[in-house]
């Protein structure tokens, strides 16, 4: 009931059953055939038409890394609409020291510091952004980059700060400011807090199935038990889908 229109795109293959579960939610489906999440997303956009583009108030980027929602959305979307934004994401991922990993991952030796971002795993453009030159420049720089990091750097992490230097507004859904020092991504590294008293609708996957080496990078891993099973004793949501 939040959205007019839901163009769904995947990447690799997708089997019969999936394919019936989701044209119970749109018969708009598209392959993307090469390249990352960023490129996915500039094919869903480039599916609208211009005159779609000019009058809706909103468009919603969003994939599969998410699990939920664990609470209605009601809350979420009701609470957003009330601000005087341009942009919004779930979350933000706070500005803090890069580690080895991380480095590695997105081709920065030389970057030391990751900036404070909206990550685009769930991200929200109204329409004077929607219809701006640095949204349509953004969107039409959008190429395939063969290293996944380099992409994600591009392409998720530097628009936040692109799109503020040019005076868009933003905020996110989540209010973490009080605990980033300590968990400059909260989802994965504060998901019960993150869950339970922020009432996050969502939580990554990921937080259930990290290597060993990226677990122990931020936790001993009891977190993770310890939001499982107040998923499972106090939510009305299916553990088996996790």
């Amino acid at each position: 009931k939040h959205f007019d229109k839901l163009v769904f795109v995947y990447n690799g293959e997708l089997s019969d059953i999936s394919k019936k579960k989701i044209l119970k939610f749109t018969d708009i489906i598209l392959k993307c055939e090469k390249g990352y999440r960023p490129n996915a997303y500039k094919l869903g956009y480039n599916f609208l038409s211009t005159e779609e583009k000019e009058v809706y108030d909103e468009i919603l980027f969003f994939d599969n890394s998410l699990l939920g929602p664990f609470y209605s959305l009601d809350n979420m979307f009701d609470s957003m609409d009330k601000k005087d934004i341009d942009f919004w994401g779930l979350h933000w991922i706070y500005k803090h020291e890069m580690n080895i990993r991380e480095s590695v991952f997105h081709k920065k030796r030389n970057l030391s510091v990751m900036p404070s971002f909206l990550t685009w795993s769930f991200f929200a453009v109204r329409s004077p952004l929607i219809n701006s030159k640095v949204f349509m420049k953004f969107i039409s720089s959008i190429t395939y980059i063969k290293e996944e990091g380099r992409s994600d750097f591009k392409f998720n992490i530097k628009p936040t700060s692109i799109f503020m230097k040019k005076g868009f507004k933003c905020a996110s859904y989540l209010s973490t400011d009080d605990i980033k020092d300590y968990s400059y991504n909260p989802l994965l590294t504060a998901p019960y807090i993150s869950l339970k008293e922020k009432q996050s609708p969502f939580l990554y996957s990921e937080l259930f199935y990290m290597d060993m080496t990226k677990t122990l990078e931020y936790t001993l891993g009891q977190y993770t038990i310890k939001t499982f099973e107040y998923i499972k004793e106090n939510l009305k949501y299916d553990e088996n889908l996790i």
